[in-house]
């Protein structure tokens, strides 16, 4: 293994459980609540509430005897809309046994959300493409599920951590989507189009309307724990790609929302494309009443308080009376840090924010900002680039006795620097640099357990405003453990697209000085002079990429013995087989490419027979090779060394080309199989 290791400039695995996009998740079952009939088809109540206290009040009404905060609705199966046509055909088991082929054609899939009145408050609609699941049209259904009341919460919670500053939470409605085979909660392999259309849900401004899915805790997105991810309007979309002068003529290869307003302004239909079976919905932003914003801003016990600590300034805010503390803030020569809660309780009773900048030439801090450097460093090696400069401040509640205290949820850590700021060894660079918050989480004992890129995580909300020339002006990110912060400067490596479309060249220097020849002639009769300058020079070298495919065929990736998807099969080779040929493309753009790519497929030893290992192919082999992709089989069990030893062998006919090596790993789980030690 060891020219696998000196040849992999870096690994790239793309885990294929519900689809090469990342946008598969595992379906969340739906628990009936107390009071509701749920049933097959159709399911209960939505969580849905408004806020201020005349819709408080309302709402305690209708939702007396009822769980949550569910207003006591229902949803009512629509049998002619849930399930196919009449005109569709039934499949089943026997078809496919019988050789005939399982389709599922376009389809429209409907229910509607009842009140306990039976008023219909809310139509959900999801349109869903040809081919969006493997089965029959009239096998495919869909459930809108109450959301448990834990969630519900969770859910309420998180939409109140992305609210902007004097602003408040307005109303919000939300729904658990499943979608099914044959009653059987199954992903679609495709993204459907979810419109509600909710009844009397006004929306004053369509630009504080947020439409959002819900990710669960440790979902394969990687998040650790539950976040809502915002779906961008198609409106702010196109706005942001001709802002940034790009075109918008893929628009549509986005996942986009769309929000329809009646003439009085309540809401026709919220449209939203999705790639799961999971929680959607929708929430307003709207402004604190003018009493509670003019409570936020007066001094009171609340108010920071100011203190001198030895050898730098720490400015500690003190919370006051658990009603009054929402907000605490830090200030010194260069930087003002405000930590602020949307719900009372989160920041602990009579606790200080207290904030230390961790710098290289103070006593007190020298051994922190050396771990620290060395921690990002040792994060920066397993990704695609290196670590420019950082600054670091160790962020903390503390109690009166001195300890350090957690939040009890989420918090908003707002950094405003009063003169834009970027690091020593960063100044003069010309490099073009990224900046992102970066957390160094810490376990029990104080020690540094991970470093989390909070710029990369949704859940954290992380922004960085910057200058032209990469100076910081403003941060902001939500988080809720407190431990060491770091604003980092990253210069990046090629990407693969990089060496992809053949931007990545020889160092001009080594080029040497280019030809050159400069004639001048004077013009007698105009009283001027004609300059003539001529150059000839090299052009550098283009480095391309070989890129090496491995693939997964084991039995997993198809159907079980009865032509079905199940627990322990998911058919994820169709959607390989569709996605190959768009990555091919991509690598092998034009026949004046200098890239290559190549394939081998794996399972375990025991089924070898129809594994394929392609040559390295150019743009005109693209076609052959895209065909024997097309003709892999799916059997056996799942040997990831075995398909590393065969990926070592591959890559050593190319030893001697300067191109950059990259392992594409194509696989839908962990491996069953390994080689025991000899």
């Amino acid at each position: 293994m060891k020219m696998l290791k000196r040849w992999l400039a870096f690994f790239v695995v793309v885990v294929l459980l519900i689809g090469v996009a990342f946008n598969g998740r595992s379906p969340i079952a739906a628990s009936q609540i107390d009071k509701v009939n749920t049933t097959e088809g159709a399911a209960a109540e939505p969580a849905m509430e408004q806020q201020g206290s005349e819709a408080s009040e309302a709402a305690d009404n209708s939702n007396a005897g009822s769980n949550g905060d569910t207003n006591g609705a229902t949803v009512q199966e629509i049998a002619p809309d849930t399930q196919a046509s009449e005109s569709q055909p039934a499949a089943s088991i026997e078809n496919i046994e019988n050789g005939t082929a399982v389709h599922q054609d376009a389809m429209e899939l409907k229910q509607e959300v009842k009140d306990e009145n039976g008023e219909v408050i809310c139509t959900v609609t999801a349109n869903l493409q040809e081919g969006t699941f493997e089965a029959d049209t009239s096998e495919v259904s869909m459930e809108v599920a109450a959301v448990e009341p834990n969630i519900s919460e969770e859910v309420k919670a998180l939409m109140e951590t992305t609210i902007g500053e004097g602003q408040m939470l307005g109303e919000y409605f939300f729904y658990h989507i499943i979608f099914k085979i044959n009653g059987v909660p199954t992903e679609p392999g495709r993204e459907v189009k979810i419109t509600f259309e909710p009844k009397d849900y006004q929306i004053a401004d369509v630009k504080k309307a947020r439409t959002f899915y819900y990710n669960e805790a440790n979902s394969i997105a990687g998040n650790q724990q539950a976040e809502i991810i915002e779906i961008t309007q198609k409106a702010d979309k196109i706005a942001e790609l001709q802002n940034a002068g790009q075109s918008i003529d893929n628009i549509d290869d986005y996942d986009l929302a769309e929000i329809a307003l009646r003439d009085d302004g309540s809401a026709d239909k919220i449209q939203m494309e999705g790639r799961r079976s999971t929680i959607y919905g929708c929430y307003l932003e709207e402004p604190k009443p003018e009493e509670e914003t003019a409570d936020g801003n007066n001094s009171s016990e609340g108010e920071i308080k100011e203190e001198e600590t030895e050898g730098k300034t720490d400015i500690s805010g003190t919370a006051g009376p658990i009603e009054d503390a929402t907000t605490l803030q830090y200030e010194d020569e260069n930087v003002s840090v405000m930590v602020s809660a949307n719900r009372e309780g989160i920041i602990p009773a009579d606790s200080k924010l207290k904030v230390i900048p961790v710098l290289p030439d103070d006593k007190k801090t020298k051994d922190q900002y050396k771990e620290v450097e060395d921690k990002l460093k040792d994060k920066a090696k397993n990704e695609n680039y290196s670590i420019a400069g950082f600054l670091a401040y160790d962020i903390s509640f503390v109690d009166e006795d001195g300890k350090e205290v957690e939040p009890d949820g989420n918090v908003k850590v707002t950094m405003e620097y009063k003169k834009d700021v970027i690091p020593e060894e960063v100044k003069g660079t010309e490099k073009d640099l990224g900046v992102t918050v970066m957390h160094l989480e810490e376990n029990g004992k104080g020690q540094v357990k991970k470093v989390v890129d909070m710029g990369a995580d949704a859940g954290s909300k992380a922004s960085v405003e910057t200058t032209d020339n990469g100076k910081v002006k403003k941060a902001e990110f939500v988080t809720d453990s407190f431990s060491t912060f770091t604003l980092a400067w990253q210069e990046y490596e090629p990407s693969l697209t990089d060496y992809a479309n053949g931007s990545v060249r020889t160092n001009v220097n080594s080029l040497g000085a280019p030809e050159h020849n400069k004639r001048i002639k004077y013009n007698e009769k105009d009283k001027d002079y004609t300059l003539t300058l001529d150059v000839t020079g090299k052009r550098g070298k283009k480095t391309g990429v070989d890129v090496l495919l491995v693939i997964d065929k084991s039995g997993s990736m198809g159907l079980n013995d009865n032509g079905r998807t199940d627990a322990n099969h998911f058919n994820l080779m169709p959607t390989l087989k569709n996605t190959v040929p768009t990555l091919v493309d991509t690598i092998l753009p034009d026949s004046d490419s200098v890239n290559r790519v190549a394939a081998i497929s794996f399972s375990s030893d025991d089924y070898t027979g129809k594994d394929i290992s392609t040559d390295w192919v150019d743009y005109n082999g693209k076609s052959g090779f895209n065909q024997k992709i097309e003709g892999l089989g799916t059997k056996g069990g799942t040997n990831w060394q075995l398909a590393m030893r065969n990926a070592d062998k591959k890559l050593e006919p190319r030893a001697e080309s300067e191109n950059k090596k990259v392992v594409v790993f194509l696989s839908d789980g962990e491996p069953t199989y390994r080689y025991e030690k000899s």
